[in-house]
């Protein structure tokens, strides 16, 4: 219990289709339609973490990854 009344968090959607994320510094609970992420990068603070996750460069990557299709090798390697 104690992860989700950390300090600073950061908050997601369980599952979209797009990348969206909103920092939380009130130790807010979550419903189970979201999960929370504790960035630890000791150089960037969480808002940075948190800009880069909303920007568009991540949102391209992010449907490029979900619409990637595995390769054979990576079936095979994911099936194990």
């Amino acid at each position: 219990m104690e992860k989700y009344r950390a300090k600073e968090k950061l908050i997601y959607r369980f599952i979209s289709d797009k990348l969206i994320f909103a920092y939380d510094d009130k130790q807010k609970l979550t419903l189970n339609s979201a999960n929370i992420l504790i960035p630890t990068i000791t150089d960037y603070p969480v808002k940075v973490v948190l800009a880069l996750f909303n920007s568009s460069l991540y949102q391209f990557v992010y449907s490029k990854e979900k619409t990637r299709k595995p390769k054979s090798n990576e079936k095979k390697r994911n099936t194990k």
